[in-house]
């Protein structure tokens, strides 16, 4: 009988690890996210004036929404997750090219 390779983990064993790498990918692409959103929001901070730095306010509260719904559908696939990624994505997309122009217009 070989010592190695022919017995699997036990189950026990197994949902640990899966878990922990679950949290780890979501903890990993928040990070990721977050590090984007606030470059982007700093980018917005210099170039909005007034009443317009009300945006980023609105910014980030979508960000936070995008990123609880992101890990509470995580478990359940990608297309559960695919809302809070959307949310997250897609308000960083547009405020970068918000900031694009922004600085084009105003430069």
């Amino acid at each position: 009988m070989p010592l190695f390779g022919s017995t699997p983990w036990p189950t026990f064993v197994d949902q640990p690890i899966a878990h922990q790498a679950s949290a780890s990918a979501v903890l990993q692409n928040s990070f990721e996210q977050a590090l984007i959103a606030i470059g982007v929001h700093l980018a917005l901070a210099t170039i909005l004036t007034g009443r317009e730095r009300l945006l980023i306010p609105v910014l980030v509260a979508l960000h936070v929404v995008g990123r609880i719904a992101f890990r509470l559908g995580y478990p359940a696939g990608a297309g559960a997750r695919a809302f809070g990624m959307s949310m997250t994505y897609y308000p960083i997309l547009l405020s970068t090219c918000l900031a694009g122009v922004l600085v084009i217009v105003r430069v």
